[in-house]
């Protein structure tokens, strides 16, 4: 009877106490802004249409904020949203965000990849003023464990990991010398030579750097070591097409 005695008295006396829930916001409240900046939901809904409560450009948007953020796997998203208040920043319930609707989206985005990567970064160049003329570009691998017999990337290969018992794939990077940003890149077969793409990632950058304003049209200089350019590719590469791949072997 007296511990219900108390029981009672303290039930009363919290009564006029408020009930709370805190939520941690984190970074959200800084990337979303940035996130808005470089339209990437609208960018990514005007290639894929959705008719669902949520767009694949919304579930994007909220898995980019959380692989920025702190990295989970699809089905451990949604527990992430509900700690880190996405539905104060982003006005979308946790529950929507199960691993089967994000990895729809995932698959919706895949064949547009490279146009929507596109779009957002020329919207990075613009808005944050980002020099592209100057660029490093370089390749690197990573290794899998297991089996991928189907795939047609990962696969034996050099290995910079020194784990030529492991398949991999690769990665061709292009980072601007000025900022040291990321912001072009092509994923490779495990397979690929170190200076076999030179020639497609040069027409690449001409490319996107055609596309931007006539302000922006500087010449491009792309840096590289000692196996960025060889005869067989100098011999191709005119002044007239506005390149210049440097090769230097320590730099």
């Amino acid at each position: 009877m007296q511990h219900k005695s108390m029981a009672q008295r303290a039930k009363k006396n919290l009564s006029h106490v408020e009930k709370r829930i805190f939520k941690v916001l984190g970074s959200t409240v800084l990337i979303k802004p940035i996130q808005k900046t470089l339209r990437i939901r609208e960018i990514i809904d005007s290639y894929c249409s959705d008719n669902s409560e949520i767009t694949h450009g919304q579930s994007i948007e909220i898995l980019t904020t959380n692989r920025l953020m702190a990295p989970k796997p699809l089905y451990h998203v949604e527990k992430w949203a509900e700690d880190v208040a996405v539905k104060k920043v982003y006005g979308i319930l946790p529950e929507k965000l199960n691993d089967d609707r994000l990895g729809r989206s995932l698959d919706a985005i895949y064949p547009h990849l490279e146009n929507i990567w596109d779009q957002i970064l020329t919207e990075a160049i613009l808005k944050y003023d980002i020099d592209i003329s100057s660029s490093i570009r370089d390749m690197t691998s990573f290794y899998f464990e297991g089996e991928y017999e189907e795939s047609k990337l990962i696969e034996l290969g050099y290995s910079r990991d020194k784990r030529e018992d492991k398949v991999q794939a690769n990665l061709e990077l292009n980072v601007t010398a000025k900022e040291n940003i990321p912001f072009s890149y092509k994923l490779l077969s495990g397979s690929t030579a170190d200076g076999a793409t030179i020639l497609e990632n040069m027409e690449r950058l001409k490319k996107l750097r055609d596309s931007l304003p006539k302000e922006k049209k500087k010449p491009l200089l792309i840096i590289g070591d000692g196996k960025c350019i060889s005869k067989g590719d100098s011999s191709q590469v005119s002044p007239k097409r506005d390149l210049l791949s440097r090769s230097f072997r320590d730099y």
